[in-house]
């Protein structure tokens, strides 16, 4: 299977990969002047104990999602998060301008489980609105969806329940 891969706020490559330890790995190109223009980075351990490869989304910030099933086969996942004190985390990160004097600085959450009970290495995708859905073939062989979803007050990003898309499916390779 591909790793999965993401092209970040600046346009550069993430890639996202289970090791021989089967925690989960990022790697991800940086900008440098010219001629080379990009450069890989040094591998990023993310930690973890899992029993698939990787799924990876961005979320409507920018800011990337990770997905992996678990020795427990349910979905974990674990999410980019501006820290408190940088300016995008004061201005709506949505809105932090482009081209501010000061970059905003990222770090991972812990992570966290999604649960489910699931037979296949999930998949996840940006909607339109922003927000990302994971999808699993679940134990029974069917396909499920998990819906990130919006509070009420427009702020708190939460999931919704694991919901019965169709099935059942004879493999899920994503």
């Amino acid at each position: 299977a591909r790793p999965p891969s993401l092209a970040g706020a600046q346009h550069l490559m993430e890639l996202y990969v289970r090791g021989k330890d089967d925690g989960l790995y990022r790697v991800r190109q940086a900008p440098v002047p010219p001629p080379q223009r990009t450069k890989w980075q040094r591998w990023e351990a993310l930690g973890g104990a899992f029993a698939s490869g990787a799924a990876a989304a961005l979320n409507a910030d920018g800011l990337a999602q990770v997905f992996a099933i678990g020795p427990d086969r349910a979905v974990w996942h674990r999410r980019q998060l501006f820290t408190a004190g940088s300016n995008a985390s004061e201005a709506g990160s949505r809105w932090w301008p482009r081209g501010a004097p000061v970059r905003p600085v990222v770090e991972w959450s812990r992570w966290g489980s999604l649960g489910a009970e699931a037979s296949a290495a999930p998949a996840a995708v940006q909607r339109a609105d922003g927000l990302i859905d994971v999808l699993v073939r679940g134990a029974d062989r069917n396909l499920y969806r998990k819906p990130q979803v919006l509070g009420a007050a427009g702020t708190n990003l939460s999931w919704g329940a694991w919901a019965f898309v169709g099935g059942p499916v004879r493999s899920f390779e994503c």
